[in-house]
């Protein structure tokens, strides 16, 4: 299955070069904690000094919080060991800097 994975840029310069999408091939049975590994290990991500932490939801439900390298662990708003497939199918999952409670 390929999941597509889309992210807001972290600056003007990052909006111009960077890629601001990627896709990613798993197996039905990979969780979202190995996804988001690949995508961090991939550093696809990408932060600034002012936006340090990428909210990651699909379909309107938070899943994940990712901190720049350096920084805490992700945290997850959904089980880590559910698999991708069951969490979000067949739909994109976004990067955005959404401010959640701090």
């Amino acid at each position: 299955m390929n999941i597509q994975v889309i992210r807001e840029a972290c600056c003007a310069a990052d909006d111009q070069l960077g890629p601001l999408d990627a896709s990613y091939d798993i197996t039905p049975e990979t969780s979202l904690a190995e996804l988001v590994e690949r995508i961090v290990q991939s550093r696809f991500l990408q932060f600034s000094s002012t936006h340090h932490r990428l909210c990651g939801e699909s379909n309107g439900r938070l899943l994940v919080e990712v901190h720049a390298p350096g920084g805490p662990p992700p945290t997850f708003h959904a089980p880590a060991s559910e698999r991708v497939s069951a969490l979000i199918g067949e739909h994109p999952l976004f990067f955005d800097f959404r401010h959640v409670g701090r």
